[in-house]
């Protein structure tokens, strides 16, 4: 059994919108004729829907590559092997020792590959470092006709900023934007109520709300996409190209993507107008770095102890460190409609520390040393019930067995072997079930009782530690070791007393 890899490459993309037509419909065409003349079974098509550099960027080719490893596929056709890997050198040795570990063909309508004969191997290589080579060039030529269009002041962006459409060149090529009246005016004020008024993110979202106002994409406004438009030059009449940068850390096949801010940034003046006076954009910028907290990537320290386990009651979103200069921080939630109030990080850590201790309490009385036995008890028993249906079913497969020798030595008629076998195979299906439903309460037990004797000792730590932790990132983990979500809600402004957490602990249950 064959498989089929489809994808398209960039000038194939070039070349359907020149109007050429389906490419991945004429290649599987093509490939599927190629199977045909081969007398190949195709078992799956892999159709990749768009064009990736890395196999990261193409779970099509992950799946694929998952599948070859596991031996599932004799042969894979494709048009070109360039198409299987185009990436830098790891993901091509990853894509060739797959292929060459599971012994699978590759079939082109040119040439079959055998990963394990020598000459096909360097014959492959060889093709995956020319295209390699040729994606660099092909890079190398866009991204200097891209910085070409910005000094000439075109915009590049696939889509318009809020305030402005995306327009072709007058009498050339490339875009540039064209102002949206209703939208600019928004801007403006925005800029306004920044620079003279001092009003912040969330104050200048909420207003926006409670007005009807919604963003290009018809959602809410929140402080992020207000600062988007605060922090955009585009604005001021100016492009730009180079202010993100793709920094690529390899964690195995998949791959981690970020996009810091570049260093280097190229910006011009746009042919665009502006909707805003360059020395506005600046007033603006310079009040930014005045209040501006550095944000924590992924490289950097934690800051916040709750990342990722604190919620929102109200409204499930995720409770945010509020970072203040020489004040204590805050914690709120992110969702700027929800009206859960904010609280002093030191006041939340104090009260989920009582309330571990209190939850240890009450959970030893639970899990008491009779309760505990009880556990290993129920486990054993159903250990054993699980053993004896193994035997039964052994049993009547024996039985099964004995009816088709009954049937051959013509014992049995056909009518009686064919009743016979039914009622075998209608109690094996019943012991199976019986079975399955054993073995998920084995594991339920195993779980309960690793549980019970890991959970306790942590939480321990949890309590004892919490306070001696050098870093957010230490009290985090302890957290995370612990806990699987914690729920916050606060009901009065200024009234600690009225904050309230709900705590889930590691064990399935809620406290």
């Amino acid at each position: 059994m064959d498989a089929m890899y489809l994808r398209k490459s960039r000038i194939d993309l070039d070349a359907e919108r020149s109007g050429e037509g389906n490419t991945l419909l004429r290649h599987k065409t093509t490939l599927l004729e190629l199977a045909k003349r081969q007398n190949r079974t195709i078992g799956e098509i892999y159709e990749e829907v768009k064009s990736g550099e890395t196999i990261a960027a193409r779970p099509e080719m992950q799946r694929l590559l998952a599948d070859v490893e596991a031996g599932r596929w004799d042969a894979v056709l494709v048009m070109e092997v360039e198409r299987l890997a185009r990436g830098d050198s790891i993901d091509q040795g990853i894509v060739s020792q797959a292929f060459k570990s599971s012994g699978t063909l590759i079939i082109t309508p040119a040439k079959t590959y055998d990963p394990n004969n020598e000459f096909d191997e360097e014959y492959f290589e060889f093709g995956l470092f020319m295209s390699r080579r040729e994606y660099k060039s092909i890079r190398r030529r866009m991204e200097a006709g891209k910085r070409a269009a910005v000094r000439e002041g075109k915009y590049m962006g696939k889509t318009a900023p809020f305030g402005y459409r995306r327009v072709r060149v007058e009498n050339g090529k490339g875009w540039t934007l064209e102002i949206v009246p209703e939208e600019a005016e928004i801007v403006r004020r925005l800029y306004d109520m920044h620079v003279r008024q001092g009003v912040g993110f969330q104050h200048m979202a909420r207003m926006l709300n409670e007005e009807g106002a919604l963003t290009r994409r018809g959602n809410p406004w929140c402080p992020y996409s207000v600062r988007a438009i605060l922090d955009n030059v585009t604005y001021a009449g100016y492009v730009y190209y180079g202010r993100v940068k793709t920094v690529k850390t390899s964690t195995g096949r998949r791959g981690i993507k970020r996009r810091p801010l570049a260093d280097e940034v190229l910006i011009c003046k746009g042919i665009h107008p502006p909707i805003i006076s360059k020395e506005l954009f600046d007033a603006s910028q310079a009040r930014r770095m005045k209040y501006r907290s550095a944000p924590v990537r992924n490289d950097e320290d934690l800051v916040n102890p709750f990342q990722g386990i604190l919620f929102c009651r109200d409204c499930g979103a995720r409770m945010q460190l509020n970072v203040r200069p020489a004040k204590t921080h805050s914690l709120l939630c992110r969702n700027i409609s929800c009206s859960n109030i904010s609280a002093r990080l030191p006041v939340v850590e104090e009260l989920l520390l009582h309330m571990l201790e209190d939850w240890l309490d009450s959970y030893r009385v639970e899990c008491n040393s009779e309760t505990s036995d009880l556990l290993r008890q129920r486990l054993s028993e159903a250990q054993t019930s699980s053993q004896r249906i193994d035997s039964q079913i052994s049993q009547e497969n024996r039985k099964l067995q004995k009816a088709y020798d009954l049937l051959e030595s013509d014992v049995y008629t056909t009518d009686e072997f064919t009743a016979r076998r039914a009622s075998i195979q209608e109690r094996i299906a019943e012991l199976t079930q019986k079975k399955s439903q054993i073995e998920k309460k084995i594991s339920e037990y195993e779980q309960a009782v690793e549980q019970q004797e890991d959970i306790v000792p942590a939480v321990e730590r949890l309590v004892m530690m919490y306070k001696y932790a050098d870093t957010a990132r230490e009290k985090n983990d302890m957290l995370k070791a612990c806990l699987e979500r914690i729920e916050y809600k606060k009901t009065k402004q200024y009234n600690d007393s009225s904050i309230k957490l709900w705590i889930y602990p590691r064990l399935g249950r809620k406290s």
